[in-house]
């Protein structure tokens, strides 16, 4: 991760310190709602074998949906952690279409889980 951050300083500003990032992990930029818009998030993915991406953050009605309907498009198995993401502004009708949107994510495909049965999924990859 220093070699990247000597390379692009402007990344140690945008990740907070509380998330620890070591030399295992990939850092992208994005630039677009889609996370994949202008980096090599498809390449790695396809380099990697990987064939299941797990979404949450903020944005859900464009910036986690943008991902889920590219990623769905391409035959990802897609996951989005429902109680991690956020509808902006945080209000009750930010919960209502959470909830909405949550379900047709369902309708597509996508699997829906909860914080704890996303890290329970990852202690058994």
């Amino acid at each position: 991760m220093d070699l990247l951050l000597e390379m692009f300083p402007a990344l140690s500003d945008q990740i907070d310190p509380a998330f620890r990032v070591d030399d295992k992990d990939v850092v992208l930029r994005k630039i677009r709602l889609y996370a994949g818009a202008g980096n090599a998030l498809e390449q790695i993915l396809q380099t990697h074998k990987i064939d299941t991406v797990v979404l949450s953050g903020m944005s859900l009605s464009a910036v986690v949906m943008a991902t889920v309907y590219r990623l769905i498009d391409l035959d990802y198995n897609v996951v989005v952690i429902a109680d991690n993401v956020l509808e902006l502004p945080g209000d009750d009708q930010a919960a209502e279409v959470k909830h909405v949107l949550l379900a047709l994510l369902r309708r597509i495909g996508v699997q829906i889980v909860s914080l704890e049965e996303a890290v329970h999924m990852l202690g058994k990859s």
